[in-house]
């Protein structure tokens, strides 16, 4: 799951517009890229659980696409998306592979709702129904290659992207039959490279539903009044003076990866990756700068934004210490006001002979006593095992240690 930053970048480009939103005034969210900080973990989270997801012949898991915890289960979108129980037992399959009814060549989003799965298969423009089993039930051809799907009262709402024809950067919105019944947000442009896929591109705060995409410095609210919809900015990301100027994308980039090289030369910020979420105290982001990319947390009480560099770990692996981006919120799936931090088996146990590395014989011996989960998963661990889940609780008061 580690993935150089090229690679990171050269999977997303966005410059976006709006043409049809709502007049409601935003919130700016000031960011100075050049002032970074370092947080111990503890002052950010409190670890809450830590889960080993069950190896199973059944469900083969790859890089996981998303990971959408509900409150009995988690669904782990790879190549074939998986639920799982809270505690990481298997339970099932959803659907499966293949060009037949029910089945899917791409699973580029999957949601639960109404106790239905629904998976939207890009390369096929179909969505596909499943009951709370996983077994088949419906599937519908929308026309369209979609990258993203939110299912929100008796509505479903998909994105584009990066569609070859028309269609191309739309918000869609589909009846509960799935036959389209508005769009929005059309972006206008021919730039051959400007392309990307997004982890995600919804999240819910409280009963808003907001909308974001990489490159676009503005963070959207999505509403739907009967079977309109329509969007308005919430807030708008100003990187100041390191903002990218309206003249660097007048360039002709061959392809995104000329784009890249460009960018990580340049001294500009770009908001990046589809990493946002919002709690009742703080707004959460991540954004490249030059060729770094670092975590940020926005503070509602004070206005202010403090941008991470570092996560010293005085939790799990102590006294180590992790890129914001590259080790930690790349690897980020959100809910409510948890965080769950996906690692791979065989990272997890680099870290804890680092960690062990580090520590005087009493220090570990101490870490043995306190931590006997997370040496139990150590000891029985493969390095060719599932990926480990950290569910922590972002902390009510972290506003409080940046005052």
């Amino acid at each position: 799951m580690k993935y150089p930053k090229y690679l990171i970048i050269a999977l997303m480009f966005l410059i976006s517009c709006q043409n049809k939103s709502n007049s409601i005034s935003y919130e700016t969210i000031a960011v100075n890229p050049i002032q970074k900080t370092t947080i111990e973990r503890s002052k950010l989270v409190t670890l809450i659980d830590i889960v080993q997801l069950e190896k199973s012949d059944a469900h083969l898991i790859g890089e996981i696409w998303t990971l959408i915890p509900y409150p009995n289960f988690i669904i782990v979108n790879s190549e074939e998306p998986g639920v799982y129980k809270k505690n990481g037992d298997f339970l099932f399959k959803i659907g499966r592979r293949g060009k037949g009814p029910g089945e899917y060549l791409s699973s580029m989003a999957v949601d639960y709702y109404n106790e239905q799965f629904t998976i939207l298969d890009r390369s096929q423009q179909k969505i596909i129904t499943y009951d709370s089993n996983g077994i088949f039930q419906n599937e519908y051809v929308i026309g369209i290659f979609a990258q993203a799907l939110k299912n929100i009262k008796e509505h479903t709402l998909i994105y584009t992207e990066s569609d070859p024809n028309e269609y191309n950067k739309m918000l869609f919105l589909l009846a509960n039959n799935y036959n389209i019944i508005d769009n929005s947000f059309h972006i206008n442009t021919i730039k051959t490279y400007m392309s990307i896929f997004d982890k995600n591109n919804f999240t819910m705060y409280n009963d808003t539903l907001i909308f974001f995409n990489s490159f676009d410095n503005n963070i959207y609210i999505v509403i739907i009044h009967n079977d309109s919809l329509s969007i308005s900015a919430r807030y708008y990301l100003d990187f100041g003076k390191y903002k990218i100027p309206k003249t660097f994308h007048d360039n002709e980039f061959r392809n995104i990866a000329e784009y890249c090289t460009a960018l990580y030369a340049s001294n500009y910020a770009h908001k990046l990756y589809g990493i946002f979420f919002e709690t009742d105290n703080n707004v959460f982001f991540s954004f490249g700068f030059r060729d770094e990319f670092y975590f940020a947390i926005y503070c509602k009480i004070n206005k202010k934004t403090f941008v991470i560099e570092k996560i010293y770990d005085d939790i799990i692996f102590q006294g180590l210490t992790f890129s914001s981006f590259i080790d930690e919120s790349f690897y980020y799936f959100y809910s409510d006001n948890q965080i769950f931090l996906v690692m791979d088996a065989y990272i997890f146990k680099g870290n804890i002979e680092k960690m062990k590395q580090t520590m005087s014989e009493e220090d570990w011996i101490n870490y043995e006593i306190n931590n006997h989960k997370v040496l139990n998963i150590y000891n029985n661990l493969n390095i060719n095992d599932n990926p480990i889940i950290f569910i922590f609780n972002i902390n009510p008061d972290i506003t409080n240690y940046f005052l």
